[in-house]
């Protein structure tokens, strides 16, 4: 069993920082943003999820990511990321497959990634359409995947993210996850928290996202989402995703 003291440890261990990190516990709602504003959650499903060339700018020269046997290891823990996470096509390799977009949103394969080595790619988020162009808030947009979480469980989530410059400044990346009393991801959410994108997390280059929080004991499923935070006025707003760690471990209050 882990507690949430060993909990801080270890992730002061793996180096987090702690601004970077938002560990909630028994929240409620439909999850935290961490770049403020009015947060709209999108709806609906839909998207493209197949194997296709991105749109947008080039990712560029990715950073020094910490690999173990050619996989990511974004948590030190000299663990092959692709080992221990329990999202499917978690390294977009081939294709963007077994990730749903929400209306308004779409995910499309993209020949980039986080270790600059390819033929691994990515997965690309793209929301098109003003929501409003007066407006200063943002919308939830996302491409998603159910996942089996059975009780209480620390959760910790990792990701590679990568936002286009030349973009609204105002949009954000973040992985959203959502926990369920349901199989299936559907009903009312019981608790959520996300990724905020890291202060030094800027445009035109390859960041890391990361948080976690503690599931409850009647929790079945969690939804996790390749999150965009697109600004209402926007006329569109895109993001990649690589490298989705997400995983669990006993855990007690």
């Amino acid at each position: 069993m882990v507690t949430l003291a060993a909990f801080a440890a270890t992730l002061s261990a793996c180096s987090l920082d702690n601004r970077h990190l938002e560990l909630a516990v028994g929240g409620s709602g439909s999850g935290q943003s961490g770049a403020g504003g009015n947060v709209q959650a999108g709806g609906g499903s839909g998207g493209v999820a197949g194997h296709a060339a991105g749109s947008g700018g080039v990712a560029g020269a990715a950073p020094a990511i910490p690999e173990v046997e050619g996989c990511a290891d974004l948590d030190a823990n000299k663990v092959p990321d692709c080992n221990e996470t329990i999202a499917l096509n978690s390294d977009f390799k081939m294709d963007a497959l077994l990730w749903s977009a929400d209306m308004y949103t779409s995910v499309i394969w993209n020949e980039e990634n986080a270790a600059g080595d390819p033929p691994s790619g990515s997965a690309l988020v793209v929301s098109e359409g003003v929501i409003d162009e007066n407006g200063i808030g943002v919308a939830l947009r996302s491409a998603q995947q159910c996942i089996a979480i059975d009780g209480t469980k620390l959760v910790l989530v990792y990701a590679n993210a990568f936002v286009d410059a030349g973009q609204d400044e105002q949009g954000r990346a973040e992985v959203d996850v959502a926990f369920f009393d349901s199989e299936d991801c559907s009903g009312a959410l019981s608790t959520s928290f996300s990724t905020p994108q890291p202060l030094d997390g800027g445009v035109g280059s390859w960041f890391t996202l990361k948080a976690g929080s503690v599931s409850s004991a009647s929790t079945k499923s969690a939804q996790v989402k390749l999150g965009l935070l697109k600004p209402f006025r926007a006329k569109s707003f895109q993001a990649r995703f690589d490298n989705v760690l997400v995983k669990t471990e006993n855990a007690q209050p």
